[in-house]
């Protein structure tokens, strides 16, 4: 062992700073591993350790209602259905609450529940309180304070609204935030917030008591994954009992693949790019230890004449780049703690959630064994050839015979720049090497498109983005307050200067399947009126009445074809629609519904649409449209504006990607920088010699530099080509993947040649440059000093 640990401190000394950069991307790569997995393996388990904590319900009802005998019926209900372990219900305030969050408006279906109330299930947990007194305290969900940017003492404005078009607005003062699993989130339709009892005293009184409601809080048997039927059941029933009763409901699984949307979808990401950088180390060792027996094959016949064998030689070149990685991992893992703190704080932009990162053993030691493991093996692939040297041979400097290889572009009859003669021989001679580094360029690139491409269609052109997420968003969304205003609305604004188009489009929440799967059904009476026909992404939209299109992701689910038949449920009626198509979106975790009106009245005889979609013309105010709608007030139950909740949305997501894209240019860079380096370098020193004695025949500095540069130029050029090639045709696929998860299907991102020419102009010129820097080391290579060595 002994004689083994000379050889690798001799390798060391000799290439210190090969040594340095091989460290620096091991080390790259292990932080960017070691995170992917702890989150993977981490971030869901922490949302259910939270929620355990916190003794979450598995599912949740809210109705606008205190009455008596219908509160019995469903805790009774609740209480014998072999489904549930324990129910808890308390009373609320419930309405609809339009506020400021982000850069935006959410509307959302609001729980004001009372601070005296110590609920036994899902409680709340305060993580932050004011030590100052309000006028109007209020307390909200933690991920106000992380995505909705609101601080301690800020002002918190809302605007309640009912169905009857009763509205007011309340100012209140942000006294703390808490923690609570199923409400404590704007990532499905209803949230909470907390009043003190006073507080939540004069807001029932202030509107007479109309908003006074009930929760039920259901744990159940199953309590992480049975969510989905038993609200079904329950909405079923209420709707069976009176359909006019206001009611929301929600179940664990669906708000936690909501809010763990990012993270999951995050952590591939990140894994993925540590996999190109592991390769990228990979590619290093094997052209280092390729290039180490080229240039010390006469040092190892010596060596094997004089007593070392073969597997002694093997060993230090093995274990050279095991210490080398053992170090970069393991550094590596604890840089990575030091930027978990901070991935958190980027994914509870859209989780709301606290994420306290322990050490984790299991993600740890997969990081550094998976990518020693890979090293020694490639290592060894590389080095074995060592086995078959003799000394003679090394002496030789490999010659057994005779070495006659082909001689290309034979410079006495080829015509041509000098410059580029040689470089054409020189990339013809190390065709393997240049393979290897083009493979690299090729994987960098395509990141570096990954970035581009969601950045593009998030933070610069986002249409597609919200199409995709939100299936079809209008400028206004108007709320009627009965069958009869609805019409004359619609009748009135098609007419309305200003309007582009306007049509009913509603939302109505059903049963679907024998389980009874919760499913939200987007009703319209002809979907061509549709901005977004991409909407239904195979198939086509329903038109008869006995037709549906469902969500690709529910589809799979439910093993459903286009051509099968599905039963929808309302109450006690149900129907057998035949699917037409599917659809994508990730409103409600692919929970989504299209029919007719027509087909939705086989359901519910009663049905008539009360939600209008309002599309105005390019420069039209929507502000000022919304303040001109006052004078349809008796028949407008509630106005929205869907572009400033989209923006919300937006904001989020944006500064995400913003921060992703930053990063991963950065590392695109560095791997450019230290790939070129090491290969560039050594290719300088390997031809040391013979760039010396090419001075002294007359050759200058500079045809010598660009001999090197244009010897890497082509394979830089072509691995970038290649690599924003793939990204132009393989990454909505590949996105398409990613976001599956959550009902987005098919993925059509726009991507732009203006853009992808410039992300391939960039990484070719950085690449250019890193060469050019490096090559310029030839002018201190002198046939003097080589006549001295």
């Amino acid at each position: 062992m002994q004689s083994v640990w000379q050889l690798v401190k001799a390798q060391f000394h000799k290439s210190k700073s090969q040594a340095v950069s091989f460290f620096v991307i091991v080390l790259v790569g292990a932080i960017l591993l070691n995170i992917g997995l702890v989150i993977t393996h981490n971030y869901d388990r922490n949302y259910d350790q939270h929620a355990d904590r916190l003794n979450s319900a598995g599912a949740i009802l809210a109705i606008k209602s205190q009455d008596e005998k219908l509160v019995n019926k469903l805790m009774t209900a609740m209480q014998e259905d072999d489904r549930s372990a324990e129910v808890e219900k308390r009373d609320i305030l419930f309405a609809t609450a339009t506020l400021a969050y982000g850069d935006g408006e959410q509307t959302r279906n609001m729980v004001f529940m009372n601070q005296q109330d110590r609920p036994n299930i899902s409680q709340i947990d305060y993580i932050e309180y004011s030590s100052d007194a309000y006028e109007h305290p209020i307390y909200l969900p933690w991920l106000f304070h992380t995505g909705g940017n609101y601080q301690l003492g800020d002002s918190f404005e809302m605007e309640i609204v009912l169905m009857s078009g009763e509205k007011e607005t309340k100012i209140y003062q942000v006294a703390g935030f808490f923690e609570e699993p199923i409400l404590g989130t704007v990532n499905s339709t209803i949230s909470g917030v907390v009043l003190p009892a006073q507080e939540y005293q004069d807001l029932s009184q202030s509107f007479d008591g109309k908003i006074d409601g009930t929760i039920f809080n259901a744990i159940l048997k199953e309590n992480k994954t049975m969510g989905e039927n038993f609200v079904g059941t329950y909405n079923t029933l209420l709707e069976d009992y009176d359909s006019n009763v206001y009611h929301d409901s929600s179940f664990y699984l669906m708000v936690k693949q909501a809010r763990t949307m990012t993270s999951s979808i995050g952590s591939m990401i990140i894994i993925g790019f540590s996999m190109i950088i592991v390769a990228v180390v990979l590619v290093m060792v094997k052209f280092r230890i390729g290039n180490t027996i080229e240039e010390e094959i006469r040092n190892m016949g010596v060596q094997k004449a004089i007593g070392y064998s073969s597997h002694q030689i093997i060993s230090s070149l093995i274990v050279q780049f095991l210490i080398l990685t053992l170090l970069g991992s393991i550094t590596g893992i604890g840089v990575s703690y030091l930027i978990l703190p901070s991935i958190s704080n980027m994914f509870a932009l859209q989780t709301g959630i606290v994420w306290n990162q322990g050490f984790d053993l299991v993600s740890a030691f997969i990081s550094v064994v998976g990518i020693s493991l890979m090293v020694i093996l490639t290592a060894y692939l590389s080095a074995r050839k060592i086995g078959k040297l003799t000394p003679i041979t090394a002496i030789r400097t490999g010659i057994a015979t005779h070495s006659f290889k082909n001689n290309p572009f034979p410079l006495e009859t080829t015509k041509g720049n000098l410059p580029m003669l040689l470089a054409a021989k020189n990339f013809i001679h190390q065709i393997r090497l240049n393979i290897m580094i083009m493979f690299v360029v090729m994987g960098v690139s395509f990141a570096a498109m990954f970035a581009m491409v969601m950045y593009y269609n998030i933070s610069v052109e986002s249409t597609k983005f919200v199409e995709m997420v939100s299936t079809e968003v209008p400028t206004v969304q108007i709320n009627a307050l009965d069958e009869a205003g609805a019409d004359r609305l619609l009748a009135s604004l098609q007419n309305t200067k200003g309007v582009r188009k306007a049509a009913y489009y509603d939302q109505v929440r059903a049963s679907i399947g024998t389980k009874d799967s919760e499913v939200f059904c987007y009703i319209m009476d002809d979907f061509s009126a549709l901005d977004n026909q991409l909407a239904v992404y195979k198939g086509r939209f329903p038109k008869h009445d006995n037709e549906i299109a469902i969500n690709g992701l529910l589809a799979k689910n439910m093993n459903k074809n286009i051509g099968d038949t599905v039963t929808l449920k309302k109450g006690t009626a149900e129907i057998e629609y035949l699917i037409t198509g599917f659809s994508q979106g990730s409103n409600y975790m692919g929970h989504e519904a299209m029919l007719t009106s027509k087909a939705f009245q086989q359901l519910d005889s009663s049905y008539h649409a009360l939600c209008i979609y309002v599309y105005l013309d390019k420069g039209v105010d929507t502000v000022n449209f919304i303040e001109d709608l006052d004078q349809y007030s008796d028949d407008i139950a509630k106005t929205t504006n869907a572009q400033l909740q989209i923006e919300s949305m937006l904001g989020v997501y944006q500064n995400i990607v913003t921060i992703i894209a930053f990063i991963i240019m950065l590392i695109t860079v560095a791997i450019v920088s230290i790939a070129l380096y090491m290969v560039v370098k050594t290719a300088v020193i390997r031809k040391r010699q013979e760039f010396g004695i090419q001075k002294a025949i007359g050759y200058t500095t500079r045809q010598l530099v660009l001999e090197t540069v244009y010897t890497f130029l082509p394979v830089v050029f072509i691995g970038t080509i290649l690599g924003c090639l793939l990204g132009k045709v393989g990454l909505n696929a590949m996105l398409s993947v990613l976001f599956s998860s959550i009902g987005m299907m098919k993925i059509n991102f726009a991507i732009p040649t203006f853009w992808m020419i410039g992300v391939g102009s960039a990484i070719f010129l950085f690449g250019l440059l890193i060469t050019v820097i490096v090559s310029i080391r030839i002018r201190k290579i002198s046939p003097y000093n080589m006549l001295k060595e």
